[in-house]
């Protein structure tokens, strides 16, 4: 099955779940809406985020 961002766009909720710190930088880029990575594309207004530590390490500690 193949979802289109138009079709993830229209869903009531959108469920983000982010592991490991090598997503670290990429949580960073959705968070900032880059429109570069797939993630960026999709509408963040209906958008629950759940990240683990590792994964928020670069938003809890710029500079790191």
């Amino acid at each position: 099955m193949t979802l289109t961002y138009p079709v993830i766009n229209i869903a009531r909720r959108i469920v983000w779940l982010v592991t490991g710190s090598e997503k670290a930088s990429m949580l960073v880029r959705l968070r900032k809406g880059d429109g570069s990575i797939p993630a960026g594309r999709i509408q963040q207004d209906r958008a629950l985020l759940f990240a683990d530590r590792a994964a928020v390490a670069d938003i809890s500690h710029p500079g790191r």
